[in-house]
């Protein structure tokens, strides 16, 4: 894929191909490559899109790989359907629509509404299925619950501030996994969860309060963007926000439910 970025780059500074141009004195975005996965960012017309499938062609040829444009998408930002419908099958990949799935998370959508989160909480609730619930011992729902964490929510909880509901189903279920229960029967308990979710050392089970994950897993992000001066990450982020002003802090708009 480094030769597929060069050619990219290269293709940029002729203006073969018109990459995407940040405001405020922001970098110019081209392309983003992940593992196997390429997003390609440019100016919507019609000429730069088949100028982006000439370079992808380039690329066959020279590398011997082939695009799978049965699993490509073409997206735009307000511009008509029917002209990207149009284009898409010009250039023969898929019309896509937003808001969609993108390496487990979703694009264009609103992630402070509750109905967003509804494939973690769909996850939460195949992991942590009823018969687990009745057939492990205290001790593997313990262990599970603790697996569960380390993958279904802290992706998300990584990009976005669950919403307080959000937060509360999920213990909920947590809860009465622990407990063996259904969420909708009442059981009695002989500890309190705040203390079950104290550390070890405190007496608890180490399993962490989610809004504490979420919230220490969004620090992060402070953390780094006060530490990669240089990452493209940051660049984006600062001319979104203008980046004349010098930042000793990560800029936030609060409408939004991620970690800028």
């Amino acid at each position: 894929m480094e030769t597929f970025s060069w050619m990219m780059e290269k293709a940029t500074i002729e203006g073969i191909f018109r990459g995407l141009k940040l405001p405020n004195n922001g970098p110019l975005l081209s392309h983003l490559l992940f593992a196997d996965d390429a997003l390609l960012v440019g100016e919507w017309n019609r000429e730069n899109v088949k100028n982006m499938a000439r370079l992808l062609r380039c690329f066959n040829l020279v590398s011997g790989l082939s695009i799978n444009y049965g699993k490509s998408n073409l997206f735009s930002v307000n511009v008509v359907q029917e002209e990207v419908a149009g284009v898409a099958r010009e250039i023969g990949c898929k019309n896509g629509i937003f808001p969609c799935n993108y390496l487990g998370l979703m694009i264009r959508t609103n992630m402070n509404k509750v109905v967003s989160w509804k494939s973690v909480l769909d996850a939460f609730d195949k992991r942590l299925a009823v018969w687990k619930k009745t057939t492990l011992s205290e001790g593997g729902r313990l262990t599970l619950l603790k697996a569960v964490m380390e993958t279904i929510p802290t992706y998300y909880f990584s990009l976005f501030k669950a919403p307080v509901k959000i937060i509360k189903q999920l213990e909920a279920k947590r809860r009465s996994f622990f407990w063996g229960v259904s969420e909708d029967k009442n059981k009695m308990c002989c500890v309190k969860w705040e203390k079950v979710t104290r550390p070890k050392e405190d007496g608890g089970l180490g399993l962490t309060p989610l809004r504490d994950t979420n919230i220490a897993l969004l620090s992060k992000w402070w953390w780094r963007f006060k530490l990669e001066k240089n990452a493209l990450w940051r660049k984006v982020i600062e001319a979104i926000h203008n980046n004349k002003k010098e930042y000793s802090y990560m800029p936030v708009i609060k409408s939004i439910a991620g970690a800028w």
